[in-house]
Order: C-alpha cells, then structure tokens, then sequence
C-alpha cells in the first residue's frame, strides 16, 4: 500500500537541486549510508551437479565463482536505484502525538537534515508512484516498493544464489538479475532494526543503465520545512524555488523540544 503522503530529509544544497530542476534522484544502492546496502558481499552459492575433481578444474572453478561475485555485486549496487522516504508514525490518527508527523523527527533532521540546517520535503505518495511507475514505459524498467522490515535476526540469514558447476563458466548475468528481482525484499528492504525509528518507505527502479533515474516532483510536492539552522542568506532563493512550485515553505520551530513545523518566514 503506497502511503498519502512520504518525507525526504536532505541537505540544503541537494534541495535547492531538488527545487531548481523541479526532479528527484533515485540513486543508485552503491551511494547508500547502510554499510549492509552499499558494501560488496560475499554471496552464497548452492551448486547442483559434480563439483570439479582435478586441479585445473578447481582453479577454474575458483576464478568462475570470484567473477560470479563480483557481478553480483555490481548488478546490486548499479543497476539497483532506490529513493528513501520516511512515513508518519502508524499510529499518528490515534494519538496526538506531534513527534508522529514525518517531519518532526529530531533525529532524522540532525542525520539526514545537516544537523537542522537543512530540508524536510513533503510529497505526495501516490503521485509519486505514478511518475516513477512511468519509467517502466519510457525505459523498460522494472519498478519494486514497499516498506522497510526492520530484523536483526532476518538479515543474518544469508540468500543462496543457486547454480550448477557446468553454468558457472557460462554468462549469469540473466540469472543474477532474475534472482535479485525475485528477493528483492531481502535484498533491499530488510534493515538493522537500529534504523526503526525511520518508518522508511522506498521506491526501487532496477534498470540495465549504470546511472541514477529521475522523475518530476511537480504537482507531487505538498510542502517544504527548513530546519531551524537555516542559513538566513538562502531563505530568498527556497521561498522563490517553492513559490515557482506553488507552495510556500514554512520554518521548524521547537519550543521546550516539541516540534512544530508550520512557522512562517
């Protein structure tokens, strides 16, 4: 289920980005902060037929199994694009409770928010997924979502790749992409319960092109909140960028450490 309405926490920099050229990036996963995300792995193969029996053959099969590594990795961490959004709380219409909003986390703002010099940008989930679910048209992508799982317990049990020992000298590269699309969950949407208190929702493009993708946020962003260590001398410029998109940013104000995230200019 595609949430209403998703946050994206960034720097002032990649904001004003985001605002100038009216487009956000979907990055690739090499370019991730989880080192579980952005880092090579060794990945477990389960082999059927009979394994190699003389020198040259184990030697060969060796260098196979380093080549087949190494591909893997690079299909996961290139071909693989993701964007990061945070939810409200789950229980945000239940409780008054103003740390539920997805702009109000104290956290998230000091991480990903350059320490409240930053930007929280609000945007409309389903809009958003029409634009990215686009992409499977124009450029013959296949596009994933869903909400993070947060399992210490989960993410130690490793995926098998499986294969026979007569295809490990042949191209698998057909065979990882089907593999990596049929556990994508696993693969991508599966984090150390630390990173709980994020209530991540992603989108995932996985696309041949070893580039970032992009699509329009026009008509999808619904607000922009700068944190409270803003620098003044670009408070012009983002009301400017916002008001070209229609919306008016608003400041983060935190009186006795509640947030309120609607004060004006």
């Amino acid at each position: 289920m595609i949430p209403e309405e998703v946050f994206h926490y960034t720097k002032n920099c990649n904001a004003i980005e985001i605002l100038s050229e009216k487009q956000i990036r979907l990055g690739q996963f090499k370019d991730t902060n989880d080192p579980r995300e952005s880092r090579k792995w060794a990945i477990l193969y389960e082999y059927l037929g009979i394994p190699p029996s003389t020198n040259q053959a184990i030697r060969s099969f060796d260098e196979n199994t380093k080549r087949l590594n190494d591909e893997i990795n690079k299909i996961r961490l290139r071909e693989w694009k993701v964007l990061c959004v945070s939810m409200n709380h789950p229980q945000l219409k239940k409780y008054d409770n103003p740390f539920y909003l997805g702009n109000c986390r104290p956290n998230m703002w000091a991480h990903y928010g350059e320490n409240h010099e930053g930007v929280c940008l609000k945007l409309n989930g389903k809009i958003l997924d029409q634009r990215i679910k686009e992409l499977k048209r124009k450029k013959e992508c296949n596009v994933f979502s869903g909400k993070v799982k947060y399992n210490d317990f989960a993410l130690q049990k490793p995926i098998a790749f499986r294969t026979s020992f007569e295809q490990l000298s042949q191209d698998l590269n057909q065979e990882i992409r089907n593999h990596l699309k049929t556990n994508y969950k696993e693969y991508f949407l599966l984090k150390a319960k630390d990173w709980i208190t994020e209530y991540e929702f992603r989108w995932m493009v996985f696309c041949t092109e070893d580039a970032s993708e992009y699509i329009s946020i026009e008509g999808a962003i619904e607000g922009v909140v700068i944190g409270m260590n803003y620098p003044r001398e670009d408070i012009s410029l983002i009301r400017k960028l916002c008001r070209e998109l229609g919306i008016e940013p608003t400041g983060m104000n935190w009186q006795q450490g509640i947030p309120y995230p609607n004060a004006t200019l």
